[in-house]
């Protein structure tokens, strides 16, 4: 009789420990979702930003070509004038070397961060991924051990003698 209640408080304690490990290998594992999650709004957030700033250049490029629509129109009520001609071509270059030059760097930007962001993702993604074998080989080492654990403590237990009255 005695003999069975100290199995099974062998087995509890044992059996309680490796449920704690696996409680805490969980909290990993949600941990690891909100990480997901995270990157998730991130890059929805890297999406919008590069939207925002393609759709920011393209209302300048159509204010620009509107513009330039205008004083095209304008000058078509006036008497021909070679210079005008000369002048109206040469700001059109100005301005769309300008519509260049001012958007370059946000180009560059958007791209970089777009870049960034996926090289992000894939090296958090990877690292999870890596944790997650480890902590798989982990809790299989764990089990094992406990199994182990569990059976020397028995055998222990067991060539201990009774103590008698007790």
């Amino acid at each position: 009789m005695a003999n069975e209640f100290v199995t099974k408080s062998v087995d509890a304690l044992w059996d309680n420990w490796l449920n704690g490990f696996k409680s805490l290998q969980q909290v990993q594992v949600e941990a690891e979702k909100k990480t997901l999650e995270a990157l998730e709004v991130q890059q929805q957030l890297v999406e919008k930003t590069v939207q925002s700033l393609a759709a920011v250049e393209a209302q300048s490029k159509q204010f620009a070509e509107q513009w330039q629509q205008t004083v095209k129109a304008s000058s078509a009520q006036l008497p021909a004038q070679p210079q005008f001609a000369q002048w109206f071509e040469t700001v059109q270059q100005i301005t769309e070397q300008t519509q260049q030059f001012a958007w370059k760097p946000n180009s560059i930007f958007a791209d970089t961060l777009t870049q960034t962001q996926t090289q992000w993702n894939e090296t958090v993604k990877s690292a999870l991924e890596q944790q997650q074998e480890k902590r798989e080989e982990v809790l299989t080492k764990i089990e094992e051990l406990t199994v182990q654990l569990k059976d020397s403590q028995k055998r222990l237990l067991d060539s201990i003698p009774a103590v008698p009255g007790v």
